[in-house]
């Protein structure tokens, strides 16, 4: 404020609804404190508070926006999601049984406009709030019985899998902007809800479903009304969140299973000093081990995080859904810090024969390395260490969305001076990219072999230009090399998210070579330009 001549300015850093009295006369209110569907950053309390709290001139005062619309339409979605294990794997018997998220959101934050489903319901309106009715607003929160209940139009036979979420503000009389993924001209800065149903919905054309909505913690929430002869599963295996995306992705389900029938290979088997020894596996769903215990009859170790109970109970009805009973297995949970003393887990490496880890992070960096591949080498000389290699891939891009998600500009907002204040906080890399990131390669992907060391020397490789434009940023995926010719790439996965490292944006020319500098800290992965 001070920068922008505002010293008349009172900045409070304290959430509004912790104070007790208005600082000063107060009689207009601007708030934006609306999630991907409406609610979910407590706006009802946020304004119910402010009604009764901070406005002063009870008779005459402004709230900006003024009210809002919340929709809702029932769609197919064909993309991968994280609620429910869809992918099947018929040697583990995957497909016996129903596997969900254990306490999933009651919507997740999309793009539905990068997202492959198709509208199974026209949109319905749920809500229509008006932001100065302080009765509608309190029975929101606290009525239990205030309750919508909508009906559900199917359009087409179908599979009805979630519902599409999204809102419209009235920020006045004659001003209103929407979410909508239908129009062109929403505003980008929300993204959309998508409430996926643990079971999807086998519907006919013209059938008619009836739901409620209610808003439960800050969250719209929705309930399907049921007729005496529907049901629904009465036997879901609830699994952290990481575990079902582990297994929707199939192609590294595949190559995993390939490995898994690799090591049943007789020959293979014949360069183990000792073949009873266990195997260590600390994927994130220890398939590998799984396969070999089912088949094999082996022991394995596995690693696994404060939620082991999930897991442990996951496995356990795997070996059952397999005629194996849990007295045959061994499962010790082991936890791997950074700074681990390598002694700590000596005598469960010692006894092990193989030792699958988990090097690639679901956000797209490395996992943070407890020991290295070089030090287990040496120290345990008779444990094979997958996987064998890694390495990652990296091509110059420039992308949009990068610069609306990292960088501030003040023509954005008036030529009020906050960029340079903002930007200094910027990070150099987004994370967490999925298969949807819009961007255009300005190069082709080059390779590095990630070296199995805590601290690795600098590697430099000329990258060329193969498209003139503006560039912002280097894309990265792994190439992991579990063992000769069995490997997978996370560039198209939908377990393993993908990094963008952001370079500050410049433009190149066709054909222009340029000396990217690639180096690993511990587990971060560094990248830089030699300047010419």
């Amino acid at each position: 404020m001070k920068e922008n001549g505002r010293e008349n300015v009172t900045v409070m850093n304290v959430y509004s609804t912790t104070l007790t009295q208005a600082p000063s006369r107060c009689n207009l209110l601007v708030a934006e404190v609306f999630d991907c569907a409406l609610f979910g950053e407590g706006m009802l309390k946020t304004l119910l508070h402010a009604h009764n709290t901070l406005i002063t001139d009870k008779q005459n005062f402004r709230i900006i926006p003024c009210g809002a619309k919340l929709y809702v339409a029932a769609i197919s979605y064909k993309d991968s999601q994280s609620v429910r294990v869809e992918s099947k794997v018929p040697v583990l018997g995957l497909d016996k049984m129903c596997i969900v998220q254990q306490d999933a959101d009651p919507y997740e934050a999309e793009d539905l406009t990068l997202k492959k489903f198709t509208y199974v319901s026209e949109p319905v309106q749920v809500y229509q709030i008006n932001f100065y009715d302080t009765i509608y607003l309190y029975n929101l929160i606290y009525d239990a019985n205030y309750v919508q209940t909508i009906d559900i139009l199917c359009l087409e036979d179908a599979l009805l899998t979630s519902f599409a979420i999204w809102f419209e503000l009235d920020l006045d009389e004659f001003v209103t902007i929407t979410t909508d993924p239908r129009r062109e001209d929403r505003a980008k800065c929300w993204e959309q809800g998508v409430c996926h149903l643990l079971h999807p919905i086998a519907v006919k054309e013209g059938q008619i479903l009836k739901f409620q909505v209610y808003v439960y913690q800050d969250k719209v929430q929705f309930c399907q009304l049921l007729e005496r002869s529907e049901s629904i599963c009465k036997s879901c295996l609830y699994v952290p969140e990481e575990v079902v995306t582990f297994l929707n992705d199939t192609n590294l389900v595949v190559q995993i299973v390939k490995l898994a029938e690799k090591f049943q290979d007789p020959l293979l088997l014949r360069q183990f000093k000792d073949p009873s020894k266990p195997v260590m596996d600390t994927m994130t769903v220890s398939i590998f081990g799984l396969m070999l215990a089912v088949n094999m009859g082996w022991q394995f170790f596995t690693e696994r995080d404060y939620r082991s109970d999930l897991y442990i109970n996951f496995i356990v009805h795997i070996l059952a859904v397999n005629n194996r009973h849990w007295s045959q297995m061994d499962l010790a949970t082991i936890i791997f810090e950074p700074d681990i003393d390598l002694l700590t887990c000596s005598t469960k490496l010692h006894n092990c024969k193989v030792f699958l880890r988990d090097t690639v992070s679901i956000d797209g960096g490395l996992s943070i390395p407890a020991v290295t591949k070089g030090m287990l080498s040496v120290k345990f000389p008779d444990c094979l260490i997958l996987p064998v290699k890694l390495v990652v891939n990296v091509v110059l891009i420039y992308s949009e969305f990068l610069q609306t998600s990292n960088v501030v500009h003040d023509e954005n907002v008036f030529n009020f001076k906050i960029a340079q204040i903002m930007n200094e906080y910027s990070t150099r890399e987004h994370p967490c990219l999925d298969s949807s990131f819009i961007y255009t390669e300005h190069s082709n992907p080059i390779s590095f072999t990630v070296n199995d060391t805590i601290n690795a020397e600098k590697t430099v490789v000329s990258l060329q230009v193969t498209k003139t434009g503006q560039v912002n940023g280097l894309y990265t995926w792994f190439d992991i090399h579990f063992h000769d010719e069995i490997s997978y790439s996370t560039k198209n996965s939908t377990h393993f998210n993908k990094t963008c490292y952001l370079i500050d944006r410049r433009n190149v020319q066709l054909d222009e070579r340029l000396q990217l500098i690639f180096q690993r800290e511990l587990h971060c992965m560094k990248f830089s330009f030699e300047e010419s």
